[in-house]
């Protein structure tokens, strides 16, 4: 079942002035530890999370060198620079909430000092029964009048997540987070569910090439390369670099997520991503020049040169 997300709530900014290992100690919890995660669950099997968030682990261990180390020596530290946990070692956390009684009682407890934002915050909460904590420690999913299972929704949201907490990202990262939360599903499912808009809506008003249709069902790799190989979308890092919500269309999704699978698959690439997330660590504001130079090109069109011949070559898929 396909998921669809009106706009991403897991880069909205909250302030917070310090870390809890409990971020709702008003709720009572079932948890559930692993390595790398604390699962906390009310009224739902952990089963789902527990099996998914081992396979997000190791995509995150390999495309994103360090995290393991930051994990066991708890040394996370959120964008505003506090802890992300009490004592070692740190762990991400997922909370899965079956009624809407309680996530709505989270809901207040996450807007309760956002001012005139709150409004519009808990519409978002509410549309995608999700709360995405913009300091990256957790993610929340509420599961009544939810279609469908959320594994998609959970692969997704947990590695772009723990994408932006090894990097400390502040902004200017949705098209790496969404991206490589789209990587994360092809590499699990084959398929990408989590779409921030209705896809059907825009097929319904353009052409395309047979083959050339991006939808929940199927690998988009193939479809990617003949809209390349075709010419109907040109990859290019300026144009996806600064993407939000509102510019999405299923095409421009297409290539954020062949810009992510470039960027992390292969190892002589994963070194690279490496370091622009270090970069990104210590403080780097992100930007098309730093993504060129730190990936050793010497300029976006040759970039954008390899960024096109890996998309055609056998290496994305």
């Amino acid at each position: 079942m396909k998921e669809i997300l009106t706009l991403i709530i897991l880069a909205l900014s909250l302030a917070t002035t310090h870390a809890q290992i409990d971020h709702f100690p008003d709720q009572k919890w079932k948890e559930t530890q692993t390595d790398h995660f604390t699962i906390r669950t009310q009224g739902a099997s952990a089963s789902t999370a527990k099996k998914y968030s081992k396979k997000v682990w190791e995509i995150c261990e390999r495309t994103m060198p360090g995290i393991k180390e930051e994990y066991v020596e708890n040394t996370f530290r959120t964008p505003g620079g506090s802890v992300g946990s009490d004592e070692k070692p740190y762990r991400f956390t997922i909370y899965i909430v079956k009624r809407i009684y309680p996530f709505n009682e989270m809901v207040d407890a996450v807007t309760k000092n956002m001012g005139d934002r709150a409004a519009g915050y808990k519409q978002l909460c509410l549309q995608t029964k999700m709360i995405g904590d913009a300091q990256h420690r957790y993610v929340v999913f509420c599961l009544e009048g939810r279609q469908g299972g959320i594994d998609a929704l959970l692969v997704h949201s947990v590695a772009s997540t723990m994408l932006s907490g090894h990097g400390r990202m502040k902004d200017l990262n949705f098209f790496h987070t969404a991206g490589y939360g789209y990587y994360a599903e092809h590499l699990i499912f084959k398929k990408c569910r989590v779409h921030y808009l209705d896809f059907s809506r825009y097929y319904d008003n353009v052409e395309v090439v047979k083959g050339a249709v991006l939808d929940g069902n199927s690998s988009w790799t193939d479809p990617v390369r003949k809209m390349v190989k075709k010419g109907d979308v040109k990859p290019r890092l300026s144009e996806l670099f600064g993407t939000d919500v509102a510019q999405l269309n299923p095409p421009r999704s297409g290539l954020l997520f062949a810009l992510a699978h470039f960027m992390c698959h292969e190892p002589e690439n994963t070194k690279k991503h490496h370091d622009y997330m270090n970069k990104l660590r210590g403080g780097s504001t992100p930007s098309v020049d730093l993504i060129v130079k730190t990936f050793g090109y010497e300029s976006e069109e040759a970039f954008n040169t390899a960024f096109t011949e890996y998309i055609l070559s056998r290496k994305f898929r």
